[in-house]
């Protein structure tokens, strides 16, 4: 399964000009994903004229808690899995795989950092801090909209962990612990 960020905006929009609509519950249920997308529906979401709320009975991690911070409330059940915040590459390096195996590749390119990240051959020195520099500026936003949105009192906060629904709760991820989605929407009717 998955959800594109294009296909939520699209939903957002929809719920944003339906005057019928005053609650928007968001279930999550993901460890993640790409970059791309989050922080523009994040801001989406912190700026709905609806009330927000996230919801998770399963895992809400990294892409998912950036977008569920934006929520006005979040609650989630006691065995979800809440966190992951967050981020990292991946630089496949096969050179040596490729060398054992007798394939020799030869690239042509133009432009210095064109084959950043190329999978047939080892990162250069600068080529490693690029991608650090770009990962740590990512880290820095996740960070900043979390701690922008939720009072987190816990040491291991940005440290890539992920808490079941209690420790979430008293960390401040979230802002209560419920049995099910029906404890959500009885709040919404009272």
């Amino acid at each position: 399964c998955g959800c594109a960020m294009e296909d939520l905006n699209v939903a957002i929009d929809a719920a944003e000009s339906d005057p019928r609509i005053d609650t928007v519950i968001y279930d999550f249920r993901t460890p993640g994903g790409t970059v791309t997308g989050i922080p523009e529906t994040g801001r989406k979401i912190l700026h709905s004229r609806k009330n927000t709320i996230a919801f998770t009975n399963s895992e809400c991690a990294s892409g998912g808690i950036w977008l569920a911070s934006q929520c006005g409330r979040f609650y989630c059940t006691e065995s979800s899995r809440v966190g992951s915040v967050g981020v990292y590459t991946l630089v496949l390096n096969m050179s040596k795989a490729m060398e054992q195996e007798g394939i020799q590749l030869e690239a042509i390119f133009a432009a210095k950092y064109k084959l950043l990240g190329a999978s047939f051959k080892p990162l250069a020195d600068d080529e490693r801090a690029i991608l650090q520099k770009s990962v740590d500026k990512i880290y820095g936003q996740f960070c900043s909209v979390m701690e922008s949105h939720r009072v987190v009192d816990d040491k291991n906060f940005g440290s890539g962990l992920v808490f079941d629904g209690e420790e979430a709760v008293s960390i401040g991820f979230c802002d209560g612990l419920v049995e099910d989605m029906g404890e959500v929407f009885d709040m919404i009717e009272q």
